[in-house]
């Protein structure tokens, strides 16, 4: 045998009401025939009063009266839950009976009345012995019962309609678009260090967040600029050498041409881009702004498309163009360069048994990065992908724990 009568609060207006029907029903038969009990009948007719009130209070909430379903096993677990309510106490919630009897000045029966009709063992009239599934699916048979009526008669106000913090909004300050971060970001001239500011969590992890857009903004332009123009150079050089080579497959000079005419269109993609957010900053340009996933693209492009050009010389020992491979390992250099200057490029700083990335503004601030700039755009351009790769890795705001917090939560353990 099992029963599943629902809580309280899976119960809709509906569900409340048709159980204090059912209940106001069995609670009449137990009253009449409880009458050889003076105590217990007085008990049980002030809690047939109780429900019999909170009935008569919901019955205008709803345009028709109480309808039982067609389903024959849906009314008999109905009459079964009903019952498990009278003889668990739960009708004492169901019809509010504490704040009526109050009212009434009964107070003294609060403690007693709860269980009454337990106590007259006349609650296990409508027990139901059937299958754990079948027995489910007309619990869900019931509940489904309740929502069409509750949509279907229902009329009084809705539950989030009364309550006063629902149509209360929070006013959310819109934050700036990339594209404003990167046209508005200014890294000052004496900065303190993280480790002196004073300021709140959120305040700390913007002004990191625009400390890094500033430098980023420094260098990307300019170094798109002078990409495009090392690419159009590799294009041209290139295709020269594939015009001049007389043989049936020239590897080298064709992995570079391809490589040099990938890398240029993503270039001109990028910049175009980069060009657009510049001129206009309200423009939304979803994933590709300011370039930086492209940067991604073409320095992981760049690693792969070195190494394999590098097999690719070693493979056929020669090529007619000089200028093809000296251009191959000038990328070959200028990818690996960049992983040198991450020391220069950030600081450390712990705050919260957390690790954050910042920008070392003394550094950016100084004649040594006009300097690295101007070796990444003249001498080790291809470079330039990897150096923008390194300052957009610090724009993902993703601290790191330190070893003294994980130390601690060890010991925690």
């Amino acid at each position: 045998m099992v029963d599943l009568p629902p809580s309280l609060d899976e119960l809709n207006e509906y569900g409340i009401f048709a159980f204090l029907n059912e209940m106001h029903t069995m609670a009449a038969q137990i009253a009449a025939y409880v009458t050889d009990n003076a105590t217990m009948s007085k008990l049980i007719k002030s809690a047939l009063e109780c429900i019999e009130d909170e009935r008569g209070s919901m019955r205008d909430l709803f345009d028709g009266p109480y309808q039982r379903p067609q389903s024959k096993q849906a009314v008999a677990l109905i009459l079964r839950c009903a019952e498990l309510y009278l003889d668990y106490g739960l009708w004492f919630e169901l019809s509010h009976a504490d704040l009526r009897l109050k009212e009434k000045g009964e107070e003294e029966v609060i403690d007693v009345i709860k269980s009454c009709f337990h106590d007259t063992e006349l609650t296990d009239r409508y027990t139901i012995s059937s299958p754990i599934i079948e027995l489910t699916l007309t619990r869900l048979e019931m509940m489904s019962f309740f929502e069409d009526k509750q949509k279907e008669i229902y009329k009084g106000p809705e539950l989030m309609a009364l309550d006063p913090l629902s149509n209360y909004v929070v006013n959310v300050p819109e934050e700036p678009s990339e594209a404003e971060l990167f046209n508005t970001c200014i890294l000052p001239d004496d900065a303190a260090p993280p480790s002196q500011l004073v300021i709140d969590d959120e305040e700390y992890l913007d002004l990191r967040e625009r400390y890094v857009w500033s430098v980023y903004k420094n260098f990307r332009p300019l170094g798109s600029i002078f990409c495009l123009i090392w690419d159009l150079v590799f294009v041209a050089v290139s295709i020269q050498a594939l015009t001049v080579e007389y043989r049936p497959f020239p590897l080298v000079s064709i992995m570079a041409s391809g490589y040099s005419i990938v890398m240029f269109l993503f270039e001109i993609a990028s910049f175009r881009v980069c060009f657009i957010a510049c001129f206009k900053p309200k423009t939304t340009i979803d994933c590709l702004y300011p370039g930086y996933d492209f940067y991604y693209i073409q320095y992981i492009a760049s690693w792969i498309a070195s190494i394999a050009m590098l097999i690719a010389i070693f493979v056929e020992s020669k090529s007619v163009s000089d200028a093809v491979n000296v251009l191959i390992f000038q990328t070959i250099i200028s990818v690996i360069v960049p992983f040198f200057f991450l020391p220069c490029f950030f600081i450390n700083d712990k705050r919260v048994e957390r690790k954050f990335k910042w920008v070392r503004v003394g550094f950016f601030n100084s004649c040594w990065w006009t300097f690295i700039k101007i070796i990444f755009c003249v001498l080790l351009t291809p470079g330039v992908h990897g150096v923008q790769v390194i300052l957009a890795s610090a724009l993902r705001n993703k601290p790191k724990v330190s070893s003294f917090a994980k130390q601690k939560e060890l010991i925690a353990v």
